[in-house]
């Protein structure tokens, strides 16, 4: 028996349902075609039979009958239940057609066996039953006939009793039996292999589309690595000249540095000089003093010498009269009682004028101090005294400078002439922005993780805009030619490498605090 097969391509796109149904559509189409062959070679044996026993009536009418009822079925409903129900009826009627042409020959009865058989193409055990159910009524109704005496021709026996009667039935039933099992593991088997081509035509879809895929991630790779490969030589391109532009940026870094360095001088320079017009200023004073004081020693150590050295005569030649008055006129002609009194204000006077310039060369030694490497204890109480001493003459009495220091101010490691720096710029802005009579308050408190400075002015004040912008690099609200805008700058890069912070405080009008914290540790 011929199993229809088909090509694992027809189910690409189908459901499991549908593969199924496309399968069992298949067979029952062939099986119409095979029970359609069938159904003519038993129109022949009809035929070949009527001349034999003058059936040509009846091999006709039932013949073309049953034929008929099939081929209808078959063209109008292909492949369905109904054209299967058809096929077993046609053929039990030609089988009962045969037996009546031969008078009941017993060996006719095969014929019922193959109608069933031929009817396995189907692979439906149920479209066997209908066929079934006509052989039993065909037998029940020529049994009767038979009984009554009408020569139907279907049974050699006499008389056709219930026994053997059930026993044909027993054996039809049997063989629909056995018929329809067979059908039922066929149609098992076909869904079996449907099923099998089923999931070896997804598998077929899965690998041609992984297949597809493939090729085409291997196109875009191709693609890609030609993109990667020009992608390198605009790199290696890029690179060539990004050393190139390394090269000139270490270059301009290098003179932007120096410039920075030059500016940074030129800064320390501008500062130099008023520090040098107001300390040349503040030493003057003492050192004029000095000088006017020696002249005025000078004069009466003089007076004292020719005392000294009339009573050196007198001691030469003997005390007389003589000698007595003339150093008791010498002592009045000096004025001896009044230059004794003289010449202990002249050196007392003397000794003050050089105290002071110690005090000042002393601050400015300790201000302009220069830093290692590596920072050091330091006082910074010392520092910014030393700072206020050489201020002191651009302060004069115009700003009064207020010091609340912190008795417990603890020393800081910290690098003393940069703060010195910080100090001088703060307080020299400070003066500055001081227009008349002013005060500057210097504030000092010991935390536990550091120190904190505060610098408070009564000056003008700064705008948010000034405000903003007071640490940037060559800001400056000074005139042209007054200052390069470094100051608070450099202060605040100095703060920055200690690790401290510095901010400001002010409004227009309201003066201005610098808040400086430095931590104690290095």
């Amino acid at each position: 028996m011929p199993i229809t097969t088909f090509k694992p391509s027809a189910l690409l796109h189908a459901s499991r349902q549908e593969a199924v149904a496309f399968t069992l559509r298949q067979i029952h189409l062939e099986g119409d075609r095979i029970v359609r062959f069938f159904i003519a070679i038993h129109c022949g044996i009809a035929l070949c039979l009527a001349p034999f026993y003058d059936t040509w009536t009846l091999a006709l009418g039932v013949g073309g009958l049953a034929s008929g009822l099939f081929l209808a079925g078959a063209y109008l409903l292909p492949g369905s239940f109904f054209t299967r129900c058809l096929a077993g009826i046609s053929l039990q009627t030609f089988t009962a057609l045969h037996i009546y042409q031969l008078h009941g020959m017993a060996e006719m009865h095969f014929f019922f066996f193959t109608a069933f058989t031929v009817l396995l193409v189907y692979r439906d055990w149920k479209s066997l039953w209908p066929g079934a159910l006509l052989i039993i009524g065909q037998h029940i109704a020529f049994a009767y006939l038979h009984n009554t005496g009408s020569d139907i021709y279907f049974f050699t026996d006499p008389y056709i009793d219930f026994t053997k009667l059930f026993f044909h039935f027993g054996i039809a039933l049997g063989h629909v039996a056995i018929c329809g099992y067979w059908a039922a593991r066929l149609k098992r088997q076909s869904i079996f292999e449907t099923n099998a081509q089923y999931e070896l035509s997804q598998l077929m879809r899965e690998t041609q589309e992984k297949s597809e895929l493939i090729g085409r991630v291997a196109e875009e790779l191709e693609a890609k690595n030609e993109a990667l490969s020009l992608t390198n030589v605009r790199l290696d391109a890029s690179l060539q000249t990004e050393k190139g532009m390394r090269q000139q940026l270490n270059q301009k870094m290098g003179e932007l540095a120096q410039a920075q360095s030059q500016l940074v001088h030129a800064e320390k320079m501008a500062s130099l000089g008023q520090l040098t017009a107001g300390i040349a200023h503040e030493i003057n004073n003492p050192i004029n003093f000095v000088f006017a004081g020696i002249n005025a020693l000078e004069k009466n150590l003089t007076h004292l010498f020719r005392v000294v050295d009339c009573y050196e005569e007198m001691e030469r030649e003997g005390p007389s009269e003589t000698s007595l008055r003339k150093v008791i006129q010498l002592k009045e002609e000096v004025e001896y009682d009044e230059l004794r009194g003289e010449l202990c204000e002249l050196v007392e006077g003397i000794k003050k004028g050089a105290t002071r310039t110690s005090e000042i060369v002393r601050g400015l030694r300790n201000f302009a101090r220069t830093d290692g490497e590596e920072r050091k204890p330091a006082n910074l109480h010392e520092g910014i005294n030393s700072t206020l001493l050489i201020l002191q003459s651009s302060l004069a009495d115009r700003v009064t400078v207020v010091k609340q220091y912190d008795a417990n101010l603890s020393p800081i490691e910290c690098h003393p002439g940069q703060l010195n720096q910080v100090f001088m710029n703060i307080l020299c802005n400070a003066q500055q922005a001081i227009e008349g009579p002013g005060t500057i308050t210097i504030t000092t408190r010991d935390r536990p993780d550091g120190v904190e400075l505060c610098f408070a002015d009564t000056g003008r004040g700064m705008s948010p805009e000034v405000k903003r912008r007071i640490f940037e690099p060559f800001f400056t609200t000074k005139e042209v030619g007054k200052g390069t805008g470094l100051g608070l700058s450099i202060t605040y890069g100095i703060i920055q490498k200690h690790g401290g912070t510095i901010t400001v405080e002010s409004s227009p009008g309201a003066g201005a605090t610098f808040r400086i914290t430095l931590p104690k540790g290095s």
